[in-house]
Parts: C-alpha cells; sequence; structure tokens
C-alpha cells in the first residue's frame, strides 16, 4: 500500500496519526493518517467493518 501511495503521491516526508471520532457509526477498527509529501498533503482513513 504504501508503494501505491507513494507512486501517485511522491515520497512521504511526514505520516502522522489521527485521533477520529466516529459517533454516527462504529467501525470494527479504524485509523487515519496524515501523509505529507514535497507536493501533497492527504489523509487516509483505514477502516475495517463487520
Amino acid at each position: 500500500m504504501a508503494e501505491s501511495i507513494e507512486q501517485h503521491l511522491g515520497a512521504v516526508r511526514i505520516a502522522a496519526r489521527l485521533d477520529l471520532i466516529h459517533e454516527a457509526s462504529s467501525p470494527v477498527w479504524h485509523n487515519a493518517y496524515v501523509l505529507v509529501t514535497a507536493t501533497h498533503l492527504a489523509v487516509l482513513l483505514v477502516t475495517v467493518e463487520d
């Protein structure tokens, strides 16, 4: 997955996990990350639901 992201956005210089609260839904597992490259700022949401 990292290779695919870097193919589209360029090399990730900073990656940080975000704490997001989803009150409307409750997935089994979720993580959110902010990714910073030389030209982009992106948020990656990874969710597993039942």
